[in-house]
């Protein structure tokens, strides 16, 4: 037989075998940000095995039991965790917004990996061109970003891009990709745009660039968008529906290249600018919820009526980290805070290596002081960093006041200084009552098992110190 007859031959068995060959099945996830949304019992009566949290990029540091809540309800719930990374905590942008140095964002991502080791699923930047993210003018430290999570959780699945489908994804894009030293897995997309106006630009385009599978991670029917003047799409239930629809149109329409749809969100609050619950903030029903229902091939006849059913408490599913013997519960130095007793070291430790040993902040002139120590046991030394943060009582968010890096020998201590910027010590010197905690990343052998170290100390500034080191903002 000719060769060209054998090509020909060859050609038209492959696309046979590629024709019988069926699309892999779509996976369906939720994005929500609330635990008792995960408990929602016609949530759960929906096939859906997956589900998206936002977190900032250092909420190991200073929500970690906001993430405890939402996994153990997702875990209840059989729900697979993607976690996609953010905006600090307290940020907000473009006002009061910055982008995290590498290396602060890599030790919070390593703080995240030693205390959630099961989550294997991380999206580095949510949303990384919108205005209100302090990446939108730099797509390169997004990039750089990307390639860290691969290179500090190679088992992970790691989501590259994260666009919103607004008019500089294509630009942002081109940039980012050029950017990155590590192979996509998958890329995401929030194309609202797309399933609001009736269109497929957007997540067609990025299917055309990219090789790898893509990710609708965030979509979804837009109830209302804004808010008094700043209003751009008024409250709609039905528009909202018949997104859902063009949701999985579009997403069938490539079966070959869009693998997962996460749709946003359950519920909204009543105070949301932005509302795309398929439920109302009071437990309703929308009618997107009918349409999801009908995409995931449920009959007529499943639902489970208007109100929320919760299968448990989303206030007593706080996952209990491993703790060294002796070390005291959570709820002490709680206590410790209010009464102004001090601990001197309170070591939680979050996987089998030996803690450092961190001891009690001192507040000295223009900052901290704090001593560290090496424990002999490991051979390979402590590398990494120690944060101070500061939490004034009754206030949500803690306050990052420094960091110092940190390489010890075994059996090696040192007193670390950090310094203190002026405004953050202004804060300081006006709060009540407070508490400083320290936060230790230590780079294990591997460079990817990694731990990380909690130590907190109640203090009082009449109580613990003089007028000197009492005032710290000379």
């Amino acid at each position: 037989m000719p060769l060209a007859a054998v090509a020909v031959v060859a050609m038209s068995f492959a696309l046979l075998v590629a024709r019988a060959t069926p699309a892999p099945a779509l996976l369906v996830g939720i994005s929500d940000q609330t635990p008792e949304s995960m408990l929602d019992a016609r949530l759960s009566a929906l096939p859906i095995g997956h589900a998206r949290l936002v977190v900032p990029w250092d909420v190991a540091f200073t929500e970690p039991s906001s993430v405890d809540a939402w996994l153990s309800a997702a875990a209840l719930r059989g729900l697979t965790p993607l976690v996609a990374f953010e905006r600090g905590t307290g940020q907000t942008c473009p006002s009061a917004c910055t982008s995290p140095s590498p290396s602060m964002y890599a030790d919070g991502v390593r703080a995240f990996l030693a205390r959630w080791p099961a989550v294997r699923e991380l999206t580095p930047w949510n949303e990384p061109n919108h205005p209100a993210q302090p990446t939108a003018h730099d797509p390169a430290i997004a990039a750089g970003y990307h390639d860290q999570v691969r290179i500090l959780c190679p088992t992970c699945t790691v989501v590259a891009g994260d666009f919103v489908d607004s008019a500089n994804m294509k630009s942002y894009f081109r940039t980012y990709a050029a950017a990155l030293r590590t192979p996509a897995q998958v890329w995401g997309i929030h194309n609202y745009g797309d399933v609001t106006y009736d269109r497929a630009s957007y997540l067609q385009w990025l299917t055309q660039q990219v090789v790898t599978p893509v990710w609708m991670t965030e979509t979804g029917g837009i109830v209302r968008l804004g808010a008094g003047p700043n209003q751009t799409l008024p409250d709609d239930p039905d528009r909202a529906a018949a997104s859902i629809d063009r949701v999985f149109a579009l997403a069938r329409a490539q079966p070959d290249r869009v693998a997962r749809v996460y749709l946003y969100q359950w519920r909204a609050r009543p105070d949301d600018d932005f509302d795309a619950g398929l439920v109302t903030p009071d437990g309703t029903a929308r009618p997107a919820l009918a349409r999801l229902r009908a995409n995931l091939g449920m009959p007529a006849g499943a639902d489970l009526g208007d109100t929320p059913a919760l299968g448990g408490s989303a206030d007593a599913l706080a996952v209990r980290q491993p703790r060294t013997a002796g070390a005291p519960d959570d709820a002490d130095t709680t206590a410790g805070a209010h009464t102004g007793a001090s601990t001197s070291t309170l070591t939680v430790a979050y996987g089998a290596a030996p803690p450092l040993s961190v001891g009690r902040p001192a507040r000295v002139r223009g900052g901290v002081r704090v001593r560290v120590t090496c424990p002999a046991i490991r051979r390979a030394g402590c590398r990494g960093s120690v944060s101070v943060l500061l939490q004034i009582l009754f206030a949500r968010t803690p306050l990052r006041l420094g960091r110092a890096v940190l390489r010890l020998e075994r059996g090696q201590h040192r007193e670390l200084r950090i310094a203190v910027p002026r405004t953050a010590r202004r804060r300081w010197n006006r709060a009540p009552a407070w508490r400083l905690h320290t936060i230790s990343v230590i780079r294990a052998p591997t460079g990817v098992q990694d731990r990380t170290w909690s130590g907190g100390a109640a203090l009082t500034p009449a109580a613990q110190h003089g007028d000197d080191e009492g005032r710290a903002d000379r």
